[in-house]
């Protein structure tokens, strides 16, 4: 179309020399990413020994609720195993409404249960069907929505505490600590997972930046008789080859970013704190009645 001309060497060079500072600022990226990525793992032996202490200590909860030992090691095969002993606490919920119970909170529980149960057998059959591995596991929880059971968890626990019978008073706390393990698994996953992507970020960076900053320097040193030997067409490919050689780590920063981004964004919730708009009830908060 002749809008932009690549013959034009000046031009080329302008351009080739506003890459080079961005480049050399990915290189001080590539650092501090490791930098952040490593800073995770430092500790003296006590703090490292606690870590693994604390691991342990929630592996133990999971399957002191869950009355199976050992607990899975894989993020598939053991958020799995979470979203079961959900729907298992909630089946027992439901179950242990009696007759006797006021019919109006008898009708709420029982639907509540039902909903979770109907959410817990759609996540874990979209975990089965996926490979192993920390992101294969994350994605098919990522709209679970476990901050809204806990809020609707907790509220019914508050308003119709004493019109419970004990047995459905213990099923629905036994459901709350099930809510509250496995927030704690997607979080822990989501980090181990993220850590992961920054540290392959810095690498796959560190590969393409290289080659880039030898494009770019080559851009400057075009000598601005090439057309007269080469031809135009030739010219325009070698360039624009060069170019892509130079945007290639903008292009990769970019979508590791974006994969962080969105599995951040849809896991940000934490307990009962619901991040994103939800049909959870926001008239009143009973926690403070």
């Amino acid at each position: 179309m002749g809008i932009i001309r690549l013959e034009d060497q000046e031009a080329v060079r302008g351009i080739a020399s506003g890459f080079v500072p961005g480049l050399i600022a990915f290189l001080s990226i590539v650092l501090a990413i490791n930098q952040l990525v490593l800073s995770q793992e430092f500790g003296s032996a006590g703090e490292i020994r606690s870590r693994i202490q604390e691991v342990k200590g929630y592996r133990r909860d999971v399957e002191q609720i869950a009355s199976a030992k050992p607990s899975p090691v894989l993020p598939t095969g053991f958020l799995s195993l979470v979203v079961r002993i959900i729907k298992v606490k909630a089946v027992a919920l439901e179950e242990s409404v009696g007759p006797e119970t006021d019919p109006e909170i008898r009708e709420t529980i029982e639907t509540f249960a039902r909903s979770v149960i109907d959410e817990t057998t759609q996540a874990n059959e979209s975990i089965e069907q996926a490979r192993p591995g920390r992101i294969n596991a994350l994605l098919p929880v990522l709209e679970y929505n476990d901050s809204r059971q806990l809020f609707e968890a907790r509220q019914l626990q508050h308003d119709s505490d004493k019109a419970l019978q004990t047995e459905t008073q213990q099923a629905l706390s036994s459901l709350i600590e099930a809510l509250e393990l496995f927030s704690v698994a997607r979080i822990q996953f989501r980090t181990t997972y993220t850590q992961r992507v920054l540290a392959r970020l810095s690498r796959q960076l560190l590969y393409v930046g290289l080659p880039a900053l030898v494009a770019v320097i080559v851009l400057g040193l075009l000598d601005t008789s090439l057309p007269s030997y080469i031809s135009g067409e030739l010219s325009v490919i070698i360039i624009v080859t060069l170019l892509s050689i130079a945007v290639t780590p903008l292009a990769v920063l970019a979508v590791y970013l974006l994969r962080v981004a969105i599995i951040s964004e849809r896991t940000i919730a934490a307990g009962p704190f619901v991040s994103r708009p939800t049909t959870v009830q926001t008239d009143r908060n009973s926690d403070f009645e």
